[in-house]
């Protein structure tokens, strides 16, 4: 059985006091061995000091493009060997080893809402899951939705973007496993 604590969170910023104060208090209560953020917003020197004051020993970013996007994945390197084996400006994927237990993937997404790169990344994304051989835990924000019922005022070309990612998980095997916390509504 695969075990690990885990959090992911589309942080929307991640330069405030409010964002380190409500992240160490998570870190308290569930004590991730991974940790996954998104559309961090900034980058450079802020972004390193934001991560060195987290407090995880291994880390690795994708830079904020101004302020938009944003993927850093971070760990505790004496709970869990990571070996990165792709990094782009939408994804980190890496092989994840929790010592006495079996090594999978796991890929932290942050899709930017448009059409032609969102392709490009469920193309590299369903090329990987024809090379991967151990169990894929893919997470984040993919700013796609599988239904209209996590829309508000669904518009035809939302519709059909809903319906294309919910091909898209359906044809590569994936499982939506849902979230936690409030929904995100257009509208």
């Amino acid at each position: 059985m695969i075990q690990a604590n885990i959090i992911t969170w589309n942080v929307q910023g991640a330069g405030s006091g409010d964002f380190l104060r409500v992240l160490k208090e998570l870190i308290r209560l569930y004590d991730p061995k991974v940790l996954a953020l998104f559309e961090t917003k900034i980058s450079g020197q802020q972004a390193e000091d934001v991560c060195n004051k987290i407090g995880f020993n291994g880390q690795v970013r994708v830079e904020a493009q101004g302020f938009r996007g944003g993927v850093w994945l971070l760990w505790r390197d004496y709970n869990v060997d990571i070996n990165i084996i792709n990094l782009d400006e939408r994804a980190i994927t890496a092989e994840v080893c929790k010592l006495g237990s079996c090594p999978w993937y796991f890929t932290a997404v942050y899709g930017i809402p448009n059409d032609i790169l969102c392709h490009q990344l469920w193309v590299k994304l369903a090329h990987f899951n024809t090379i991967f051989d151990k169990p894929w835990l893919l997470a984040g924000d993919f700013n796609d939705t599988v239904s209209r019922g996590e829309r508000q005022g669904c518009s035809p070309q939302l519709e059909r973007r809903c319906n294309c990612f919910n091909n898209w998980l359906h044809n590569n095997g994936f499982v939506d496993l849902g979230f936690i916390g409030p929904p995100f509504h257009l509208g």
